[in-house]
């Protein structure tokens, strides 16, 4: 069984939550804030109530207690380089909300992080797979929309 745990209710996590419940072998432990900024109510007691997975207090005590293969990081983006250090840390795979980091220095961090570990760093792309955009890329695949220029 995979376990998944949900770090905070930024951006994408409800698409993160729709592939986590779509994976049979996958299971939602748990979900914690991801920082003391963030409405602890929402993440940790109404996401917790809503996938069955233990509500904790904050992301930390979560991946020592829970022992998650797979984090979905979506806290504050000003959080989100941190986080994923520490659950990369922790020795757990990451899904991320992007941006993963805010600026250069940060990112360097992070990818030092992933760097020394055998660890899957993924960040979130919810509408690569949309139907119009799917429908979009095959017309400019096909030439019907010209020369693509500028995105």
């Amino acid at each position: 069984m995979t376990r998944v745990v949900i770090i905070g209710s930024s951006g994408h996590h409800g698409y993160a939550l729709d592939g986590a419940r779509a994976v049979e072998d996958a299971s939602i432990v748990g979900g914690a804030p991801g920082g003391p900024d963030e409405d602890t109510a929402y993440p940790a007691e109404k996401r917790g109530e809503e996938f069955g997975g233990a509500a904790f207090p904050d992301h930390a005590s979560m991946l020592s207690e829970a022992e998650p293969d797979i984090a979905v990081v979506c806290p504050h983006f000003h959080r989100t380089a941190e986080v994923i250090q520490e659950c990369l840390a922790a020795g757990v795979h990451v899904f991320s909300e992007k941006p993963l980091a805010l600026n250069m220095e940060d990112l360097e961090l992070v990818r030092k992080a992933h760097s020394d570990r055998d660890l899957q760093l993924a960040a979130m792309h919810p509408y690569r797979y949309n139907g119009e955009y799917a429908a979009a890329h095959a017309a400019v695949a096909d030439g019907a929309v010209g020369e693509v220029v500028l995105i």
